[in-house]
């Protein structure tokens, strides 16, 4: 399992999404980046955050204004409660409504392919809170949810435009 595999089934969710919304497009997408030991997790976010900071500025934000919105959430026992959180992102009911339930939705699909991903890991989930300010993936509206290893840090997308 990679990350890259991760980013193709988001992508084909956000396909899915396309269809049962009104909406012209989005991406979601699934990347990681290392974890600086010293910082804390807020810090190591800011701080590869930091590293696109010439999107920002082109969009007319700074740094302060950045790191001064954003916040992080955890999110308690993910293998369970993570897919009813991006259930409206993944199209469940919508789908369900259409079809029936045949089998898994695709929220729960996706946490077994992260089950697989994070295998014997401690992992640590995170919902990004950044009072709609953008931070680089240019949708017009999001959510970002922040997964935390002992190693690496891994950011998940889903987003949509209109």
């Amino acid at each position: 399992m990679t990350e890259e595999y991760i980013s193709g089934y988001l992508f084909c969710i956000s396909r899915v999404k396309d269809i049962y919304t009104k909406y012209l497009g989005g991406f979601n997408g699934f990347f990681g980046f290392e974890k600086k030991k010293t910082l804390t997790t807020k810090d190591n976010l800011l701080d590869f955050l930091k590293t696109y900071i010439n999107n920002h500025l082109s969009k007319g934000y700074s740094y302060p204004e950045i790191k001064s919105e954003i916040t992080l959430t955890p999110i308690l026992n993910w293998e369970t409660s993570f897919s009813k959180l991006i259930e409206e992102w993944t199209c469940d009911k919508a789908l369900e409504t259409l079809n029936g339930k045949n089998g898994y939705y695709l929220s729960e699909y996706l946490i077994l392919i992260l089950k697989d991903f994070f295998k014997e890991q401690h992992v640590l989930l995170y919902k990004i809170n950044s009072d709609d300010s953008p931070i680089f993936w240019n949708d017009m509206m999001g959510e970002e949810y922040l997964f935390e290893t002992e190693d690496r840090f891994y950011i998940m997308h889903f987003g949509e435009s209109s």
